[in-house]
């Protein structure tokens, strides 16, 4: 775009105050903002600053639109080769992400599976245990039940001779049932459901 008046003399001055100025720009922006191509390469100041068209001598076309497609289309195409191998191994890494995240997955999914089975066997393993425990405990219960009226009645003519002969506070036969029964029942601990460590990949 052409440079007012007021601004392209701003760009001669900067010129003369520094030939670098516009070293390195394009050539087609220089001329399309008025000023002369050869500021691009810096170094010196050209004899006239501003852009000059000599007959038979002409200016810098910019190149065609097909022209700058298809060298966009060229580095496009050299950009995609260069990355190919960083795509590649890119894809390698993700596909590699995937297969350890579904071994976790499997190997999280089979010790859910054990857990479960385990804790179900073990679960029945102390239910079982305890029924039988329990009825034990009641047999006992009942048995001594039974007992104590027996060992009362052996033991009354002892108690009466005792008590009639006795001349100081004597302690008398009796069967203290409570007392046998905790000395005689069974007790039961329920075993952990939790899968021991190192083992869940078995079926309990």
């Amino acid at each position: 775009m052409q440079l007012s008046q007021e601004n392209l003399a701003k760009a001669i001055a900067a010129v003369k105050a520094n030939p670098n100025v516009y070293n390195g720009q394009s050539q087609y922006i220089l001329q399309a903002m008025g000023l002369n191509k050869a500021l691009a390469a810096g170094g010196t100041v050209p004899s006239s600053i501003l852009r000059q068209h000599m007959s038979g001598i002409p200016d810098v076309t910019p190149p065609t639109q097909a022209v700058q497609q298809a060298a966009s289309t060229a580095l496009q195409g050299k950009i995609q080769a260069k990355m190919q191998p960083f795509l590649t191994a890119k894809g390698d890494l993700q596909t590699a992400q995937q297969r350890l995240q579904q071994s976790r997955s499997a190997a999280a999914n089979a010790a859910t599976v054990a857990q479960a089975r385990y804790a179900k066997y073990i679960t029945g393993v102390n239910q079982k245990n305890q029924t039988a425990v329990a009825q034990y405990n009641q047999h006992l219960l009942s048995s001594l039940q039974q007992y104590a009226p027996q060992y009362d009645a052996a033991v009354a003519q002892q108690n009466l001779q005792t008590a009639e002969q006795a001349t100081t506070p004597t302690q008398l036969l009796q069967f203290n049932m409570q007392q046998s029964y905790q000395a005689q029942k069974q007790t039961y601990t329920p075993l952990s459901t939790q899968l021991p460590s190192g083992q869940s990949s078995g079926k309990a």
